[in-house]
């Protein structure tokens, strides 16, 4: 029996563990139902194992195109085969972005949502297939997703992307370069309530059949409501699937496969009851990579951090 780390390399492995979400499975199962009509046109982007697909023409879908640029998607291909659904799923092994259609389709189903919502770059792909796959006002699953932020202490992510005092490496030489690549990075935890050191706040809530710009920029303040020292943010999201579901991975929610994303600073800074905290998140796109910039401002100590993270992800 492999450890449970080697087991993570295997892509299969991956895709199983999305699996057992039932979580997930269950919400987008009972909003394909929901949302695909008999003979709708489907577009799945990122089918992986092609579950969804396989839903959608449950649901009564005519034919599914189905979108996946990694080479799970063979093992999709098998399984259709196995059940019986290869006839009504025309298949593309590339990035959306390549593709091209014979018809535009009355759905989008994608479930291209990272920890944070956005950082598998839906937004883009969502824009480039309205543009040029879907019909007029087609139907979109999810629908819409709200982001939301909390600053946080946490002393042991904090204490893992950066060099300890008995570090030997980088006692022996300047690591300072490689720590602050580190602290531009977002990572993926879980995270508590206990740490938040304010209360939790939505700062967007996007509408996915309407935009059409991935440059967007928020701000937020928060009021500190006890002493304690901030090492970062916590972000998470929940996304409208169709009007009756909701699937989201807010922290001390039922758990799925995903976690939730932290956005370090570069120094710790202690905080007291009552302090303001102004914090802003920025994402953009070029060349088909999703860019994400926070950034963050304690007036009471003149504290002021600004972090870029870069996360490409090709559906």
């Amino acid at each position: 029996m492999l450890p449970s780390d080697e087991k993570l390399f295997s892509p299969c492995f991956i895709h199983k563990q999305m699996l057992d979400d039932n979580v997930k499975a269950n919400a987008y199962y009972n909003a394909i139902c929901n949302t695909v009509k008999k003979n709708d046109i489907v577009l799945e982007i990122g089918t992986g194992t092609g579950i969804l697909a396989f839903w959608a023409i449950k649901a009564g879908a005519s034919k599914v195109y189905a979108i996946e640029a990694q080479s799970i998607i063979k093992i999709a291909q098998n399984l259709a085969e196995i059940n019986n659904l290869s006839n009504k799923i025309i298949w593309f092994n590339d990035i959306s972005y390549n593709v091209q259609l014979p018809e535009r389709c009355d759905v989008l189903i994608t479930e291209t949502l990272g920890n944070f919502g956005i950082d598998e770059n839906i937004l883009n792909i969502i824009i480039d297939a309205k543009n040029r796959l879907l019909v007029p006002s087609p139907k979109i699953v999810p629908s819409k997703i709200d982001l939301f932020i909390c600053p946080m202490e946490n002393a042991d992510i904090y204490s893992s992307i950066t060099f300890s005092q008995n570090n030997m490496c980088a006692k022996e030489f300047n690591y300072e370069y490689f720590e602050n690549i580190l602290l531009n990075t977002a990572y993926v935890e879980y995270l508590s309530e206990n740490a938040f050191l304010s209360l939790p706040k939505k700062i967007s809530s996007i509408d996915l059949l309407t935009i059409n710009n991935t440059h967007l920029k928020w701000n937020v303040t928060f009021n500190v409501q006890k002493d304690g020292v901030l090492h970062g943010f916590g972000g998470w999201f929940t996304s409208l699937l169709d009007e009756k579901t909701v699937l989201g991975n807010e922290v001390n929610n039922e758990k799925t496969h995903w976690r939730q994303a932290f956005f370090p600073i570069k120094k710790p800074v202690f905080v007291k009851e009552n302090d303001s905290i102004a914090f802003g998140l920025n994402t953009f796109v070029e060349n088909k990579t999703i860019h994400i910039e926070w950034h963050c401002e304690i007036p009471s100590n003149d504290h002021y951090f600004h972090s870029t993270y870069t996360s490409q992800k090709d559906i």
